[in-house]
């Protein structure tokens, strides 16, 4: 796993966390609601009717409010996500380009390297043929 997949994962591992969160915030609400709509029933019908309204109001500010926050966390998530990806395809052509340069030396050399390993070659075999001589005296 990529460090910008682990991030992702981390950034969905916490918005679902908020939403966990949010769910109970709404379902304690509700619970509220629930009580209050009991303790209100005793009063006139007009009055129940007008809180229930009311808190079903209520319900839908908040769970709109609590979805546009976790979307705009989202969103924000994902545009530092893109910036960290931008990033890294930058460092990589980066590399990608250093390694092209170094391999274009490398070939530039190939014939010093060769030369080199000949005339080597060449010593080496003079080295061998002078200690046959000196052992054969």
């Amino acid at each position: 796993m990529t460090k910008l997949e682990q991030e992702k994962y981390l950034i969905d591992q916490n918005v679902v966390k908020q939403q966990e969160e949010i769910s109970i915030q709404i379902y304690n609400l509700q619970s509220k609601s629930a009580a209050l709509g009991q303790q209100r029933e005793s009063n006139k019908q007009t009055q129940s009717l007008f809180t229930t309204n009311k808190l079903k109001d209520e319900k839908k500010i908040f769970y709109l409010a609590s979805n546009n926050f976790i979307k705009m966390k989202k969103e924000e998530a994902f545009k530092i996500l893109e910036k960290d990806q931008s990033k890294i395809l930058h460092e990589k052509k980066k590399i990608d380009q250093q390694i092209k340069d170094l391999l274009q030396k490398l070939s530039k050399m190939k014939p010093y390297i060769e030369l080199l390993d000949f005339e080597i070659q060449e010593m080496l075999i003079e080295y061998v043929k002078d200690n046959e001589d000196m052992d054969e005296d």
